[in-house]
């Protein structure tokens, strides 16, 4: 494998994780044909990623402690900025909405968690992306402590969480997204079952690599043309258990490119894998960014401002281009800054 890197990182999984985050950001355009694409890995990817480095060396209390300090602290700091965002350009925009009615839709849905809205049994007001810290918190606790009991047990502590949250979605949503920790704990279980996996990769003959990397392609393949929904935002797994396959084998197949394209020496490529990795390092900066302007931002009045009425393909484009740049230089200049770095739980 790939040289390690500070924090026993890999570069290409720094690449992955830039990519998948990018998706995430291209995946709230609404637009179907691109969703039909990164909806099938974009999330599994960052979950099997967790599974994988997921082991008994830290105290399950430590542990913990760790996950809130890397995962609920950025989440609450990402809802403040949210907060005030959206009541401060609430002011600025003067369309009839009340101050304090905007405070408190955005209180009421950064206390509940929820990625989306919801209007069964009760209304819920969803606070978007950042659902995914919440299920990745819930589903990482799990994962660990179900390493100390033995595999069968953990097999099982693993499926009940996953179905239990599968089937009470359908009653209601509840509250921090701790049903989207099952997917999440599922998810995170494969990736912590494929390192004995990667640890024997090189044990394993050429060809029989080359036939398992063509059958995850033809899977993802499929899943792309096939694509009727894959929200995990929702516990909706499409089609079930075929869908589940297919991310997999779309998150594996992902992972295998930005591992050959990361060992590229060519220098404009190098440079290019270097700038996504550098998001993938900080993804949880430029998610937390993304929500806020995702949430807030008045995108559309800001493109007519600028350039006038604008076509559906033209706003699409306008939108991509201002979203990366919000979230590039925004990522840039906080991970730059010690004091803002560590708030999001990076050391270094």
């Amino acid at each position: 494998m790939e040289k390690k890197v500070s924090d026993n990182r890999y570069r290409f999984i720094d690449v992955a994780r830039g990519i998948s985050i990018i998706c995430i950001i291209l995946g709230h355009l609404g637009n179907s044909q691109i969703n039909r694409f990164v909806f099938t890995f974009h999330v599994p990817i960052f979950f099997l990623i967790t599974g994988y480095f997921i082991n008994k060396k830290t105290s399950i209390r430590e542990f913990i402690h760790k996950r809130f300090r890397t995962l609920i602290i950025p989440y609450i700091i990402s809802c403040i900025c949210v907060i005030i965002s959206a009541v401060i350009i609430n002011m600025l925009i003067n369309d009839g909405s009340d101050n304090k009615t905007v405070l408190l839709r955005w209180v009421k849905a950064s206390m509940y968690g929820a990625g989306d809205n919801y209007e069964t049994p009760f209304i819920i007001y969803g606070i978007g992306a950042t659902w995914f810290l919440l299920a990745t918190f819930w589903g990482s606790i799990v994962m660990r402590c179900s390493l100390e009991a033995g595999p069968y047990v953990r097999m099982s502590i693993i499926a009940a969480y996953f179905i239990l949250g599968a089937v009470t979605t359908r009653i209601c949503w509840f509250p921090l997204s701790i049903q989207a920790g099952g997917t999440a704990a599922f998810y995170m279980y494969i990736g912590y079952l494929s390192r004995d996996l990667f640890k024997n990769l090189s044990k394993i003959r050429n060809e029989i690599k080359a036939v398992m990397l063509i059958i995850c392609m033809w899977l993802w393949i499929g899943f792309i043309r096939d694509f009727q929904s894959f929200w995990l935002v929702h516990n909706n797994y499409g089609r079930g258990v075929n869908d589940i396959i297919n991310s997999i084998a779309a998150s594996a197949c992902v992972i295998f490119i930005c591992y050959v394209i990361s060992a590229v020496s060519f220098k404009g490529i190098s440079k290019i894998m270097d700038g996504v990795a550098y998001l993938g390092r900080y993804s949880l900066i430029v998610l937390c960014l993304h929500i806020i302007e995702l949430d807030t931002f008045p995108w559309f009045r800001i493109a007519t401002h600028l350039f006038g009425e604008v076509t559906e393909t033209e706003y699409l484009y306008i939108r991509i281009a201002f979203k990366l740049v919000f979230v590039i230089v925004g990522t840039v200049i906080i991970s730059k800054i010690s004091v803002l770095r560590r708030a999001f739980g990076y050391k270094k």
